[in-house]
């Protein structure tokens, strides 16, 4: 779906309604816009802004853009963004009636709007939450300090805090944790940097105690955090993207509830993920497992948009001795020099199997990697798939799980190297004993190498499919496997 509003235009963020139809926010010229979509995608004419679909608001007669919204329970709509009248910009806030007039009556009467802060220096207003009492969070930045802003229902002023982490600070996301303290992200100091506030308002010497605030340096040139959420074991997930000017990585980091770095994420906390050395940016993440969006891609390619996902349960029991996916990948564009395979990892022939890819037009062998105490070496894999001993036999009821490389041995992609293109409903074949088993893509997703639900045992007959992602130069390792699994649907 794509809207032309006007000559400029510019989405910063969407609230769902209760009735499932979009608040979408941003700015259209130089003045707040907002619009709302029905479930359909189309502009709500007949609802919202009529005949329009969409509302422009010119606040304070300058430079205006929304950058998030928040819907309240009983429909009114909550903006937060940034105007200014001539000089410095200021955090301003507005309330509009569901049908897209400011509110007026109950809000700043009788604007519908306000400013929180002093714009003589500077505010700056970029994200919003809604308390269970009905008052309403900002964040944002000002003099160079992180800004959280708490405002009642009518609009007034309850709380306001400003936190100087040491120099030019920016605050781009708010969150809540279950007991409603503050989460806010960000810059500090030049670093990553998260802050928690108490109910109050005031900074929770008890995080990273007893400053109130986490700041974190991987070393970039340039480290900000750019979205926040807090997950049902008030654990912070917040992402952003470190650049050394020449590379960027997306970052992805979990933080426990009492601020120290998860280490059960990735061992360390971190995730630094380049899928094209520049250009790597992640603004958006959600939680169930981990979905981070943002942009990827060098030179012409660059504004790529990206969608990942990071599984976060605990490894299932599988039935195998090892629960440690195999490593599919050597370093791209390098030749690799392999000794002689040792007899006991020799592969078998696996029946004369052959896999096939339709969509990517992979047509190879199936041959047998025998599993050792560590796992499965499949270093000598090269236009062929392995099959892991101890899963299901190839076509036999549970889960057949076949691994290929992404790169290969000579540096060039593998058979695997085009996985992630994979989508729900497209086809893979196991050709064996003149007959084709036909299987379907139910899921394709990134698995932490430890991850053994690729594993599992399953009753009905499944085919996964294993290759790496996510390589690391520093490392010469790569951070994720793809996984692929798809389910028998044909015999013929």
């Amino acid at each position: 779906m794509i809207q032309d509003l006007g000559d400029t235009n510019v989405v910063n963020a969407f609230a769902r309604q209760s009735d499932g139809k979009y608040v979408v926010v941003g700015r259209l010229n130089s003045d707040f816009m907002i619009a709302r979509l029905n479930t359909d995608g189309s502009l709500d004419t007949a609802g919202f802004g009529a005949p329009n679909g969409f509302v422009t608001l010119d606040l304070l007669g300058i430079s205006e853009e929304a950058h998030d919204v928040a819907i309240q329970a009983d429909g009114k709509i909550v903006v937060v963004g940034t105007a200014s009248s001539g000089g410095p910009s200021n955090l301003i806030a507005a309330r509009l009636n569901s049908d897209g007039s400011l509110d007026t009556a109950g809000f700043v009467n009788p604007d519908g709007f306000d400013t929180y802060s002093d714009a003589a220096l500077g505010g700056f207003g970029q994200a919003i939450v809604l308390q269970a009492d009905g008052k309403i969070v900002l964040a944002g930045y000002y003099d160079n300090n992180f800004r959280v802003v708490r405002v009642n229902s009518d609009g007034s002023t309850d709380m306001a805090q400003e936190t100087d982490l040491g120099g030019t600070d920016r605050s781009y996301d708010i969150a809540l944790q279950s007991d409603e303290k503050i989460i806010l992200v960000g810059r500090g100091n030049g670093d990553f940097a998260v802050s928690r506030y108490t109910t109050e308002g005031e900074l929770d010497i008890t995080f990273n105690s007893p400053d109130g605030y986490q700041l974190i340096d991987l070393g970039y040139n340039v480290q900000i955090l750019f979205d926040v959420a807090v997950d049902a074991q008030d654990r912070i997930v917040a992402v952003g993207f470190g650049s050394t000017g020449a590379a960027s990585a997306m970052i992805v980091m979990r933080f426990t509830s009492d601020s120290a770095l998860d280490t059960e994420f990735s061992g360390d906390g971190v995730v630094e993920l380049n899928v094209r050395d520049t250009g790597e940016i992640a603004n958006a993440v959600a939680l169930g497992s981990i979905l981070v969006g943002g942009t990827s891609g060098p030179g012409v390619e660059t504004g790529n948009f990206i969608i990942f996902s990071l599984t976060t349960d605990p490894a299932a029991p599988s039935t195998t001795s090892t629960s440690s996916l195999p490593d599919t990948g050597f370093a791209p564009d390098v030749v690799t020099a392999l000794e002689a395979q040792p007899p006991g990892a020799a592969y078998s022939a696996a029946a004369e199997l052959q896999l096939a890819i339709l969509n990517l037009g992979v047509s190879i062998p199936i041959v047998g990697v025998p599993q050792a105490a560590d796992g499965w070496d499949v270093r000598w894999l090269g236009q062929q798939a392995g099959y892991l001993h101890s899963t299901a036999f190839p076509t036999l009821p549970g889960n057949t799980v076949l691994t290929g490389h992404v790169v290969d041995a000579t540096g060039l992609p593998g058979p695997f190297a085009d996985l992630q293109d994979l989508r729900y409903g497209d086809q893979v074949e196991i050709e064996a004993w003149e007959q084709t088993y036909t299987y379907e893509v139910r899921t394709n997703e990134l698995y932490w190498p430890q991850d053994g639900r690729a594993l599992a045992h399953e009753e009905y007959d499944w085919l996964t499919l294993i290759t790496c992602e996510g390589f690391d130069e520093a490392s010469g390792r790569y951070f994720f496997r793809r996984v692929v699994r798809a389910v028998l649907v044909d015999v013929h």
